[in-house]
């Protein structure tokens, strides 16, 4: 059967819905691809192609959907983050109202009470437990007091620091302390031990009684 210019019906219009079908898959197939390399400019292309390279520059700033999986919980570049090194400051106190140098509130804030020698340990866990027990442990009042500092105020410490017979000779220099039994305790004076309050880092501090 013909139409009135000779066409057939069936095969004129088969012809065209083949075509049309062909269109389709091939726009399938870009739009396909472009998913899978820019998913944001894909979405851009619905809009129309003046759209298309908006979304292709929007894309190539954000991840792609591999990278996505890598990082899922994460949309933007990765940030290394430095982390401070630092040294635990330790005193170990009792109930007696010259002793207790160190005050610790219930946020881990620590405040610096006095200014005469003040006697610290610094990351020498060992020595801490000699005294504390020497003081009687918790049973004799005695509590230990921590916190961290930067570790440039240990080094600090650690590198003025004078021997006890040379003290009175270097008031303003730390003074080791109790040599026989650490190798890390010392006395402070007054302007180190305002670097000590300085040096403390927020929220560290702690008071313990094992």
């Amino acid at each position: 059967m013909a139409d009135m210019f000779g066409n057939g019906h069936i095969g004129y219009k088969n012809d065209v819905l083949n075509k049309v079908a062909e269109i389709k898959q091939d726009y399938r197939n870009q739009l396909g691809n472009l998913v899978r390399n820019s998913p944001t400019a894909a979405v851009a292309s619905f809009f129309g192609e003046k759209y298309i390279p908006l979304g292709a520059a929007i894309g190539g700033l954000s991840m792609s959907l591999s990278s996505l999986k890598e990082q899922p919980a994460f949309f933007g570049p990765k940030i290394e983050i430095e982390t401070e090194e630092t040294a635990t400051i330790t005193r170990v106190q009792t109930e007696h109202i010259l002793s207790r140098r160190i005050d610790v509130n219930e946020s881990g804030e620590v405040k610096i009470v006095g200014k005469t020698k003040l006697y610290i340990t610094i990351d020498d866990a060992n020595h801490v437990e000699y005294y504390y027990n020497k003081k009687g442990g918790s049973e004799g009042g005695a509590s230990i007091i921590s916190f961290q500092v930067k570790k440039e105020v240990a080094d600090d410490i650690r590198k003025m620091a004078v021997p006890q017979l040379q003290a009175k000779s270097y008031p303003d220099r730390p003074e080791i302390s109790d040599p026989t039994k650490s190798g890390s305790a010392y006395g402070l004076p007054a302007n180190y031990i305002e670097k000590l309050q300085k040096g403390a880092i927020k929220g560290t501090g702690k008071i313990e009684k094992p």
